[in-house]
Parts: structure tokens; sequence; C-alpha cells
């Protein structure tokens, strides 16, 4: 009975490690085949990258911050306060004086859907919640500011979007 005891130990202890082994093989393989990810960096980092990056960068920021803006004030606020140049502290303002939204609409006239969605990311009201709703009131703030400047050029798109989620 002991010995049949440990073989079954044996059996189930290598199963154990090959289920590891296939396990940890598959996690190599598909993190290979996806590629590098994206790189991970802070919300002033992205927004920085907004308004002092290449266009590639510029989309990678625009990317990340429309992955986790919507109802999310403080995320909101960063982005506001940054465009009007309220933390000079974390960074150089432009020599040219556009702020990151004057990019995005630039970015987004030239055809860019990434500097476009962010557009319409930080405009988008929720539906769910009245005028009152903090979220709600800083997309008001936000749509103001891409409005001034210049996302009047988008009228359709920022329209469909400040009617907020169905």
């Amino acid at each position: 009975a002991m010995v049949a005891a440990e073989h079954e130990f044996s059996l189930l202890a290598g199963l154990a490690v090959s289920t590891i082994a296939c396990a940890v093989t598959y996690w190599i393989y598909h993190r290979r085949q996806r590629g590098p990810g994206l790189p991970q960096c802070s919300i002033p980092e992205a927004l920085h990258a907004l308004a002092h990056g290449g266009p590639t960068t510029r989309r990678l920021a625009s990317r990340a911050l429309c992955s986790i803006v919507f109802g999310e004030v403080t995320v909101l606020e960063e982005l506001l306060d940054d465009a009007a140049g309220t933390h000079a502290e974390y960074g150089r303002r432009r020599g040219d004086g556009r702020s990151l939204l004057d990019i995005a609409v630039v970015d987004a006239g030239s055809g860019d859907a990434d500097a476009l969605a962010l557009l319409c990311a930080v405009t988008e009201r929720d539906a769910a919640w009245d005028d009152e709703d903090e979220w709600n009131a800083l997309t008001a703030r936000a749509t103001d500011a891409v409005a001034a400047a210049g996302g009047a050029r988008f009228p359709d798109e920022l329209a469909a979007v400040s009617k907020g989620r169905e």
C-alpha cells in the first residue's frame, strides 16, 4: 500500500511539474507573439507626451488616456489644467504657446483618429447623470476648451459624443 501511495504521489508531482512547464511555455510564446506592449507611464508623462512628443508618441499617449479617462474626474482635471498651463512645475511650456488640446485639434484635423478619439473622450457626457455631476461639469469645461482650441471644426463628431452614452 505504501509503494502504491508513493507511486501515486510521484505521478501527481510529475503531472504538476508538466502542467506548470506547459503554462510557462504558453505564456512565453504568447508574450513573444504580441510583440512589445505599450510602455507604461504616469498621467503627467502622457500629458507631456501629448504636448511635446512626436506624432507616434502622441498617438500612443492618446490611446493610453482614452482607455482610462471616461468617468475619471482626476484624469480629466489634470488634462484640462495641463492644457491651461496651470502645472508649469511639471514641465516646460511649448515655445509656440500651443497646448496639448491645440495640438490634438491639429492632429485630428490632419486625420489622426487617435487625436479625434481623445477629443471625443474628454467631451463625452455621462447620460446616466445630470449636468450637476462632477464628470459632466468637467466635460462641459472640456468642450469649451476644445472649441477654443479650434475643435469647432468637428461639430458633428463632438455633438454626437456630447449627448452621452445611450
